[in-house]
């Protein structure tokens, strides 16, 4: 058998690519822990729970968990291979987005260069969805581009050879929709692929079919019918602030130029092309290529997190041009330096660019494996003082931030309850969130005081470091017990004292026990 070197040699760039990015930010993302504590429950009951267990603010009558298999994935990967199995996940997800990604742009402009800078740009573009360890939303993105690849096939098809690929749609679907509740992007692409082609004067047929085998699909969940409704209410929550969840921000294409900078010349790359077909190529606009990536455009300023489905449509059409204008200016700078330099210094310079690039990226991937073995780390959370409650036997419910929630419900249940967590869009009630979130990021309301003695909090976990640290300390009936460099804690005044016993001071500690807990059933 015959290997393809070319072929090999793009896809080793890619891999390099992934890894290099999958090791950069190696911190534990904020919602992997209940994630993981779903997983650990689902591979002890062996199926899902339709009700919370870990807080004790208010919740809805019914917790249907859309991203339950992502739990069941993420646990198993950690519980038999640590971190190195949640960061090889996250490797290989990069690689085929990027992989994909590259095919799609193959489809559309078929020249065989392999362009390696270009999907750096690409890696670069699609970072901010996957900076941390690893979330639900990266399934999504990767079932988004592969749709694209499979629907450009489809659309690519003149003798009708491509239609044996339509089961494919579902079969990802089934999937996609336990996996992560973006699986509603994958129903807006085939709509938008579908319009495009009626605005391209093309039967939208197949793209129908696709959409008629998708939807079903979407009910076979261990809820069926039942996770719509709650769906719904998610969207109409959309107006809750959201202010302190970056993610949820509008994108500000004129503030900082430094601020999502690759996302910047992502949208200028397009806009570029997209000035082009509407000046000097109308005659030739394909308005699947440019409805797709503007109705996404839009959706990436309404907010941060739809910016990857941006970068990766406009990555994959805008290559074509990419490609063209590349073309250009090679033949450009070779008919120059062909008068300037012999041929063959002309090889030898190329021949070294090429290979101080592969040596820089080699060397990069070397240093992040030397120095970060597959490890994932806690920077982010209060782990000194969850050890300091647990060792203490500081039980009950536990007033914690937003973000730490997750992370305390994974180390502590079944020994304290959390007020909050990541999971605050489907499992607390709208005023359960409301004091949770008032409470967690405390600017100027003027009744926090009322939202605080709304519930029975046993102990409190503060950021040291926020506004919630200054107003909880003037609580005459709580006093502190407890100080590190993240966290402090305070407990009821009218808890006796007592010589405290200390939290591990070695930072090692906790990230050997990570994976440690108590939650069994």
């Amino acid at each position: 058998m015959k290997i393809n070197f070319e072929k090999v040699h793009i896809y080793l760039v890619f891999f390099l690519y992934a890894l290099v990015f999958a090791l950069i930010d190696t911190d534990a993302d904020v919602d992997l822990w209940h994630r993981l504590a779903l997983g650990r429950i689902f591979a002890q009951l062996g199926g899902v729970i339709n009700h919370d267990i870990f807080a004790y603010f208010p919740q809805v009558n019914s917790w249907i968990d859309h991203e339950w298999l992502s739990g069941v994935v993420f646990y198993q990967l950690s519980h038999l291979f640590g971190d190195a199995g949640i960061i090889t996940l996250k490797i290989l997800i990069i690689f085929a987005i990027v992989s994909l990604m590259y095919h799609a742009g193959q489809l559309i402009a078929p020249d065989g260069e392999k362009r390696v800078l270009y999907y750096l740009l690409a890696v670069f573009s699609i970072m901010p969805g996957l900076s941390s360890t690893l979330r639900c939303q990266a399934f999504t993105y990767l079932f988004f581009t592969l749709w694209i690849f499979l629907l450009e096939r489809i659309k690519k098809d003149r003798d009708g050879s491509a239609n044996r690929l339509i089961w494919i749609f579902p079969a990802t679907m089934l999937a996609w929709t336990n996996l992560h509740g973006g699986f509603l992007a994958g129903v807006g692409l085939v709509f938008l692929f579908m319009l495009g082609e009626l605005l391209n004067r093309q039967k939208p047929f197949k793209y129908l079919l696709i959409l008629l085998a998708c939807l079903p699909t979407t009910l076979i969940t261990p809820y069926g019918l039942a996770r719509f409704p709650q769906l719904s209410n998610f969207f109409h929550d959309l107006s809750l602030d959201r202010s302190a969840f970056p993610e949820w921000q509008p994108m500000q294409l004129f503030g900082d130029v430094d601020d999502f900078l690759i996302y910047k010349i992502v949208v200028l790359l397009f806009f570029a092309v997209l000035m082009y077909k509407l000046i000097w190529d109308r005659k030739r606009i394909d308005w699947t290529e440019l409805l797709l990536p503007c109705t996404l455009f839009a959706l990436s300023l309404a907010a941060k997190r739809h910016l990857v489905f941006f970068t990766i449509t406009a990555i994959i059409y805008c290559y074509k041009h990419y490609s063209a204008f590349i073309r250009y200016a090679s033949s450009k700078i070779t008919s120059y330096t062909q008068r300037i330099f012999e041929q063959d210094l002309r090889d030898k310079a190329i021949f070294m660019a090429k290979a101080f690039f592969y040596v820089f990226i080699t060397g990069f991937c070397v240093m992040l494996l030397a120095n970060n073995s597959f490890s994932i780390t806690l920077d982010y959370y209060p782990t000194k003082a969850l050890e300091f409650i647990r060792i203490n036997n500081l039980r009950g419910n536990l007033f914690v931030q937003l973000n730490w929630g997750s992370y305390a419900m994974w180390k502590m249940y079944p020994y304290n309850f959390v007020s909050s967590d990541g999971r605050y869009e489907f499992i607390y009630t709208h005023q359960a969130y409301i004091d949770a979130y008032n409470l967690s990021y405390i600017k100027s309301i003027s009744d926090w005081r009322d939202s605080f003695h709304t519930y029975h909090h046993d102990v409190l976990l503060v950021d040291k470091k926020g506004l919630m640290q200054q107003k909880f300390s003037t609580l005459i009936d709580w006093k502190q017990v407890y100080e590190d460099e993240k966290a402090i804690i305070f407990v009821p005044a009218s808890l006796p004292d007592r010589e405290w016993m200390l939290p591990e001071a070695d930072d090692a500690y906790y990230i050997k026990t990570k994976y440690e807990n108590d939650i069994t059933f």
